[in-house]
């Protein structure tokens, strides 16, 4: 048996071992750079699309659905194949801190130090024509859902100034001058012939060194037999009516799930979670970005060799998302659970092939549990399953600042006080210069929770000053009868604690959410969470919350220390459009 060989046994020798209850029989050692699975043939190439072509196909709000729940079929399927509690080796104990407090409009919570900590939400959108308070496309006709009901909304955005653009389901693309006052609709990209339908599964990153907006999607055939990931290259932001170019990652036969987009200062990466027949495979795919920005030839973006990819029979199924913050590096990060109390860390520096892997301990996080349902709403159902907090990882993100790495993800109920469900997370520090960082061991462990309501659905990201924002969802209780599901966003900065942070309550969902969604598991990755550009200071969130009648109710907004409000005003309301 070879070297290479012997490496891919080892671990799936711990997981037996860990899973049986027994300990790891030594410590698990640094993997050199290697994959474990194999790149099917479709995605080998990122393929340019030709010009043109007919409108992408609406499907009905029927077909859609349909499709939407083989999807979740799927997930749920992965959850009840994975343990939701699997002790690993010792680790540290379990150290609560203090609750999370969430404010008003202009809060502090732990770490009051006057007028410069309060945090401010602008940005609002104007309404739409359709309805009160969506200044989103997405529940009308036009936004391809068919119905002004879904509880399936998955808004992304990012800026440039006061150029914005945002995406999201059922099938909507839009752009806005105006810092989200009023949206123009841009053209939604035909898919192959294989997979004609957009289904989901959005996600939008903007390059300020080749300031390009990347938008990618899924796209699929009736019944996700076959399924491709579409990469539209907006060269200006909002002047451009339509993409300059678009790419395709497939068709290939099986299920892409899960695709999501991650920078570093060479490389655009697209992370996707394959499933096919009974095996599933997390892949990590790279291309160089200013290729992609200048919409070179297919012949230019070939992945074989250059991929890292981890099999689900190693430590159990995992799905990857490339953490934030690392654009200004030449270094990707991303890591999954392998159990309730280790890392694997994986770290993909720009001159190798693929990514070296290590573990680290964190404290024990406990994973779904009975009553885990976070109720509430006045149609009292719950929004938080073993899909979120099961150690796949759907719910687990990554941002990276100069000097840290975090980590935090959806926990389940576990000692008192943190009865709730909440959030988990490890700050980790990184040495040895910031562009191509070494990845020293834990030195702190967040905790996000309260003892009176859940919350959870982490979307972390990093500035440039090294500060991190945060959207993530509130409400509900284990016991029911919670209030219902609300957007709030957090910084975490010099006037917090290490990985904590002050959080505000979006003000919209906060005065108008009424619902929870009608299926306990839909809330979903609907949020999304970027750096402000060009004002390095502030945030841009995305999110949604149910209205009455359940109504979706999409929301940008921009948010950060009232401290930085001259940044965020001086490009908005004065410079202006800046792409």
């Amino acid at each position: 048996m070879n070297a290479f060989r012997r490496l891919l046994l080892l671990p799936a020798l711990i997981v037996t071992l860990v899973l049986a209850g027994l300990p790891y029989p030594f410590s698990t050692p640094q993997l050199a750079a290697q994959s474990t699975g194999a790149l099917p043939a479709g995605l080998t190439v990122l393929n340019l699309a030709p010009p043109g072509g007919a409108a992408a196909p609406q499907a009905s709000a029927l077909e859609l659905q349909t499709i939407r729940d083989r999807l979740l079929q799927i997930r749920n399927r992965m959850a009840a194949q994975e343990p939701q509690v699997s002790q690993g080796p010792s680790a540290v104990p379990l150290v609560a801190g203090p609750q999370a407090l969430v404010g008003g409009t202009k809060p502090v919570t732990l770490s009051l130090v006057g007028a410069e900590s309060a945090i401010d939400i602008d940005g609002i959108g104007a309404a739409s024509a359709n309805e009160n308070l969506d200044p989103i496309a997405s529940d009308t006709p036009g936004g391809g859902c068919g119905a002004f009901v879904t509880d399936v909304a998955e808004l992304v955005a990012v800026n440039n100034g006061a150029a914005t653009f945002a995406a999201g389901n059922c099938a909507h693309v839009e752009a806005s001058g105006n810092s989200g006052f009023n949206w123009s609709p841009r053209p939604v990209t035909p898919g192959p012939l294989a997979t004609p339908i957009i289904c989901c599964d959005h996600d939008v990153m903007y390059d300020d060194s080749t300031r390009v907006v990347f938008h990618s999607s899924l796209y699929t055939n009736g019944d996700l037999s076959k399924t491709a990931v579409g990469l539209d290259v907006y060269q200006h932001m909002f002047s451009d009516t339509a993409p300059s170019c678009t790419y395709f990652l497939g068709p290939v036969t099986g299920t892409i799930d899960f695709p999501h987009l991650g920078l570093t200062k060479n490389f655009l990466y697209i992370s996707v979670n394959f499933v096919s027949g009974g095996s599933q495979t997390a892949f990590m795919l790279r291309y160089p970005k200013t290729a992609l920005a200048n919409c070179a030839g297919s012949s230019t973006l070939s992945t074989t060799g250059n991929f890292t990819s981890w099999a689900g029979s190693i430590e159990g199924q995992k799905v990857w998302r490339p953490s934030r913050g690392t654009n200004i590096k030449h270094t990707m990060i991303w890591a999954h659970r392998i159990n309730n109390t280790t890392l694997r860390i994986f770290k993909w520096d720009d001159t190798l092939p693929a990514a070296n892997n290590f573990t680290r301990n964190i404290p024990f996080s406990s994973s779904a549990a009975p009553g885990t349902n976070c109720a509430g709403g006045s149609n009292n159902t719950g929004y938080i399953t073993a899909i979120n907090t099961s150690l796949i990882g759907f719910n687990f993100e990554g941002a990276v600042t100069d000097d840290k790495l975090y980590f935090y993800w959806q926990a389940g109920p576990a000692a008192s006080p943190m009865v709730q469900a909440h959030i988990d997370g490890v700050v980790i520090p990184l040495t040895g210069g910031a562009s191509v960082p070494t990845v020293e061991f834990p030195v702190a462990y967040p905790h996000i929770f309260n003892s009176a309501y859940c919350m959870g659905f982490p979307e972390v990201t990093a500035n440039k000053l090294g500060d991190l924002g945060m959207v993530l969802a509130w409400g509900g209780a284990n016991a029911g009868g919670g209030e219902p599901v609300r957007l709030i966003v957090g910084v975490s900065d010099e006037f917090t604690g290490l990985g904590l942070f002050d959080l505000v309550k979006e003000p919209v969902s906060l005065q108008f959410a009424d619902r929870n969604p009608a299926v306990n598991d839909r809330y979903g990755d609907y949020s999304s969470n970027h750096p402000s550009e060009p004002c390095e200071k502030w945030f841009v969130g995305t999110g949604y919350f149910l209205y009455t009648h359940g109504e979706v109710e999409q929301l940008f907004f921009e948010y950060g220390r009232h401290k930085h409000y001259r940044c965020w005003s001086d490009y908005s309301n004065i410079l202006g459009n800046n792409e």
